[in-house]
């Protein structure tokens, strides 16, 4: 990384308020990601130039915008298209339909006669790779036989989606679900009974309101035990800092606490006694089978190497020794 000099960040903070990191690093023989880097260390920032709308202009605007290209207005009032654009939205300014349809007619004229368009087309009389190769429904094997039929239903969901207007169901809540409508996707044919006994006596339920149980039971529904509630007082009705008293809350925390020391005692002594089982396993295995002192034992691929242990060799073989003791 080449250092930066001190004439170098004297030439920096002249130029970056003014000039783009790209145009600065090509003045300075630098990436624009050093540029940026080094802006930063030296707390320069860039100079941001705003145009300022006179009230002359804006009337102006009001009356060109809905028949003149962004273009055009740009050269006209001596900025860029997207100034002209952010501006009309603010005032509120539309393109009128007739310039629309004649811009519209314009880019397609412009796509129509385009080189690469037209060189992209099927010229007249052109005929299909694949012409001729199948005729008209045909299908290898009996693929046609296993389509679906028209107007055909899944037999697996065809039960649910046939029930009748009026029936009720749980949902995956516990929520008891009445049927209100045939068509229309599964969350639009169904609404909560409480909801529809709700509305048919105060009318629709406000936006950002919900309808809960006084009592919490939600198959126990009845006008008397429903209730229109906000989500805010909904969620503060479900916290513990508002359902519960502080000392209530005290005894409760210290529960939570208790229950989780009883958890870690009781995982640390599960691993106890698993090694203390793996140990009584091995020891067990090691006596029934005669485990021998470390002095005594010796391993498979030792023997025939310390002295006094001899390998056993097929009968008649040279130098074959009986295994068997001759009779005193």
């Amino acid at each position: 990384m080449k250092p930066w000099t001190a004439g170098e960040e004297a030439r920096l903070r002249k130029l970056y308020p003014e000039k783009t990191q790209r145009e600065c690093a090509t003045l300075l023989d630098r990436t624009p990601k050093a540029i940026a880097s080094r802006a930063k260390l030296l707390k320069v920032r860039r100079v941001r130039k705003y145009r300022r709308w006179t009230k002359a202009e804006d009337r102006i605007l009001r009356q060109v915008y809905a028949n003149a290209g962004n273009q055009d207005l740009a050269r006209r009032f001596k900025t860029n298209w997207l100034s002209v654009f952010q501006r009309a939205k603010k005032l509120g300014l539309k393109k009128s339909p007739e310039h629309i349809a004649r811009t519209l007619a314009e880019c397609g004229r412009q796509i129509t006669v385009h080189p690469k368009s037209v060189a992209a087309r099927y010229p007249k009389g052109h005929e299909p790779a694949n012409k001729g190769t199948r005729r008209p429904g045909w299908f290898k094997g009996r693929m046609r036989d296993g389509w679906f039929k028209k107007g055909h239903k899944n037999e697996m969901y065809a039960p649910k989606a046939e029930r009748p207007l009026g029936a009720l169901r749980v949902s995956s809540y516990g929520y008891i679900e009445r049927k209100i409508r045939m068509d229309g996707r599964g969350g639009e044919r169904w609404q909560r009974e409480h909801y529809l006994i709700w509305i048919a006596a105060h009318g629709p339920v406000p936006k950002g309101h919900i309808i809960v149980f006084k009592d919490r039971d939600k198959t126990h529904i009845t006008l008397d035990n429903l209730e229109c509630i906000s989500f805010a007082e909904n969620m503060r009705r479900n916290t513990i800092h508002v359902r519960r008293s502080p000392e209530l809350k005290e005894t409760i925390y210290a529960l939570i606490a208790l229950k989780r020391s009883i958890t870690m005692r009781e995982r640390r002594h599960a691993k106890e006694l698993e090694r203390s089982a793996g140990s009584t396993v091995r020891d067990v295995g090691e006596t029934e089978g005669q485990r021998q002192p470390d002095g005594n034992r010796s391993r498979e691929s030792d023997r025939g190497r310390r002295p006094g242990n001899h390998q056993h060799r097929k009968p008649g073989a040279k130098g074959h020794r009986l295994a068997q003791r001759r009779p005193a």
